[in-house]
């Protein structure tokens, strides 16, 4: 009997060995920011060996309560993972920090965005596959939990006495000596986890400095009773593009293409009569999150994250169509890709919303896109041709993540017909797509160019006298943007033929043609909105106006 136990022990070092090195693994590997080097493998988690000092010390808790116990423990260690992985993935595909209780709501908007592009069967098995996953990690990591605290019991001739305490100490002193090298000591997660829940325990105080900003915008807004008079009542369009930002123009995978193919569209716009001018400005999202980008601009608040929308729906501040509809102009938000009603639209205040259904359209859909850009532009411009002048916002999907479907520009606006053309053929398959990752920058290449084509084409074919045409991007796209390129800088076009306009923005930081002037720092998008109401009153000082919408635009965001 004394020789079994002895052959015993190793085996029972072995396993306890094995489960901290599952443990460990599961706390220190980053995904999906890094690739799994063999170092990366060989990192000590600090949440780990807290969690296996836990062990050490709960076996005298005895075996009443044990599985409820270890169960507890499993849930705690797939929190702390999702909490990593949300940490990884979020600075990697929306180039900023995770917040708990600011993006633990939008959850639902990833499964909203899966179940809108991929087939029943593919999002079937994608959640059959997570399911499988998340059982199969748990039961092995309840096995391994089991492990080291049977391990730490440290009864005297007990197989594997003392074996996670061997472990333990091992751990400890090596994170000691390496604790200089950051390289080998993994970021510790429960700290930061710590810290998000503080933060959601303040909310309260994040609301109340979010409410404040809302009052002393509409004060300020109330105060400049903009009239707009400036624009000769000609009819304003602010033309969202999808994923439109900066790395468009900037990155060298996507510009070397893209950017000749805009010299031509702005040399077919100026043949038509058009001016142009063109800046930067900063979204405040990336990566996703269109919303608060529309939000950003009707409000001239920087609206970065989901409580600060919320909140800003319930606000006495005065969206920028209810200033035009005072001042006499029809108002028509064309939302294609929303498919039911919603309730924040009662906060924009315009007469009309068309969503998807509201454009007559019989042909297929597109991933994400339900409606094809060019067709909504050209029931835009057929549903705008008189009575107006009219204040339009249209918030276009072709370029939508995931890239892999393509409604192609036609060059034969009359062949759109009610949009059945697209089941003739017209309908491509883009190359790659955001699930293709290697062709994911030439994919979003090609549906950006197609929206933007549109765009032009819609100009030249619908604006006859001298309405102003805003063109702007709402957000990067969730793919990787060089570290030289601002993220979460979007362009800006003005296209027009009124030279007074024109030299108005020109003032305001545009600089002549469809390529913008690289920033480091470009002022907020909410600055348009002040743009628009200020810029064009009948009196004003205008000096004191763009100082003003600057350093608004630098004021940091509450919470």
């Amino acid at each position: 009997m004394t020789g079994t136990r002895k052959r015993s022990r190793p085996f029972a070092l072995l396993r306890t060995v094995l489960a901290f090195g599952f443990l460990n693994a599961l706390l220190s590997l980053s995904f999906p920011a890094e690739s799994w080097t063999p170092a990366a493998w060989l990192r000590l988690s600090p949440d780990a060996l807290i969690l296996t000092a836990i062990l050490a010390v709960s076996h005298r808790l005895g075996a009443r309560g044990r599985r409820l116990r270890l169960g507890a423990l499993a849930a705690l260690v797939l929190g702390l993972r999702l909490f990593q992985s949300a940490e990884a993935a979020i600075p990697l595909f929306f180039h900023r920090a995770f917040h708990l209780a600011m993006d633990l709501p939008r959850l639902a908007d990833f499964f909203r965005l899966l179940t809108l592009t991929r087939t029943p069967t593919e999002t079937a098995g994608l959640a059959l596959a997570a399911a499988g996953a998340g059982i199969g990690i748990a039961l092995v990591l309840y096995r391994a939990l089991a492990t080291l605290e049977a391990g730490s019991a440290g009864r005297g001739r007990r197989p594997g006495s003392g074996a996670a305490r061997i472990v333990l100490g091992g751990s400890l002193a090596a994170a000691l000596f390496a604790a200089a090298d950051p390289g080998l000591i993994a970021p510790a997660a429960a700290p930061r986890l710590a810290a998000e829940i503080v933060r959601w325990l303040r909310m309260d105080a994040i609301r109340s400095e979010w409410n404040e900003r809302f009052v002393e915008a509409a004060a300020r807004a109330a105060a400049l009773r903009p009239d707009f008079s400036g624009l000769g009542r000609e009819s304003v369009f602010v033309v969202f593009v999808e994923s439109y930002g900066a790395n468009a123009l900037f990155d060298p995978r996507i510009a070397g293409e893209g950017v000749p193919a805009l010299k031509r569209l702005e040399a077919d716009l100026a043949a038509a009569g058009f001016g142009l001018a063109s800046t930067l400005r900063r979204s405040p999202t990336a990566g996703g999150g269109s919303w608060l980008a529309h939000a950003t601009l009707a409000s001239g608040v920087r609206i970065d994250n989901q409580l600060a929308h919320d909140l800003l729906l319930a606000s006495p501040l005065v969206p920028l169509a209810a200033y035009f509809r005072e001042a006499g102009y029809r108002t028509l938000r064309a939302a294609p890709g929303t498919r039911w009603p919603a309730a924040e639209a009662a906060f924009y205040r315009f007469e009309q919303t068309r969503i998807a259904s509201g454009f007559g359209y019989r042909g297929p859909g597109f991933g994400f896109s339900p409606v094809p850009d060019q067709f909504v532009l050209e029931w835009i411009g057929r549903y705008t041709a008189g009575g107006g002048p009219f204040f339009v916002e249209v918030i276009l999907t072709g370029s939508h993540t995931p890239f892999d479907r393509r409604a192609p520009y036609l060059e034969d606006w009359e062949a759109l017909g009610d949009g059945s053309v697209y089941y003739g053929g017209a309908a491509q398959e883009a190359q790659g797509g955001i699930f293709g990752a290697r062709g994911a920058h030439e994919a979003y290449r090609t549906l950006l160019l197609d929206s933007l084509a549109a765009v032009a084409g819609f100009a030249r074919r619908h604006l006859r006298g001298e309405e102003l045409l805003i063109v702007l991007g709402d957000h990067a796209p969730p793919i990787e943007i060089p570290s030289a390129v601002e993220a979460f800088a979007v362009p800006v076009h003005l296209v027009t033929r009124n030279p007074a306009a024109l030299a108005e923005f020109l003032r305001r930081g545009f600089r002549p043609g469809i390529l913008p002037e690289p920033h480091s720092a470009p002022p907020g998008l909410e600055t348009l909105f002040w743009d628009l109401i200020a810029g064009f009153n009948a009196s004003r000082s205008p000096e004191r106006e763009v100082a003003g919408d600057r350093q608004a635009s630098a004021a940091p965001p509450p919470g």
